[in-house]
């Protein structure tokens, strides 16, 4: 991804999901991975994969068994917003400033649709 080659990075995030995962035990696989990376959601987002942001950061917030992750919830509302749901991008971005105060990307993110913190 350092590089920009989304499309080559979302190939690669694809195989992992989908091929390497699933062989991983469910008690050893990287359950927190997106908490730190947040690569996956730009790869997808960048190559207007925004179903996929979605769903992939529904996944852990479900699964994560933790709330507190704002970079997902930022990711979460960029494609919300891509795919028109203006109404869950912004609670996706209050969210994250819920639990993130002051954040710079997420007030930006409201502040261009011209709604209020």
């Amino acid at each position: 991804m350092n590089l920009g080659d989304y499309f080559a990075a979302a190939q690669a995030y694809d195989h992992a999901y989908h091929v390497v995962y699933p062989t991983i035990p469910s008690a050893a696989r990287p359950w927190r991975m997106t908490w730190y990376q947040t690569g996956p959601y730009a790869a997808y987002y960048y190559t207007g994969r925004y179903q996929d942001v979605v769903n992939l950061a529904t996944f852990t917030i479900v699964n994560s068994g933790v709330q507190e992750i704002e970079e997902t919830w930022l990711w979460r509302g960029r494609a919300r917003l891509a795919l028109g749901d203006v109404d869950g991008a912004i609670d996706d971005f209050h969210t994250a400033l819920k639990f993130h105060p002051g954040w710079e990307a997420a007030l930006a993110e409201l502040n261009n649709l011209g709604v209020s913190p």
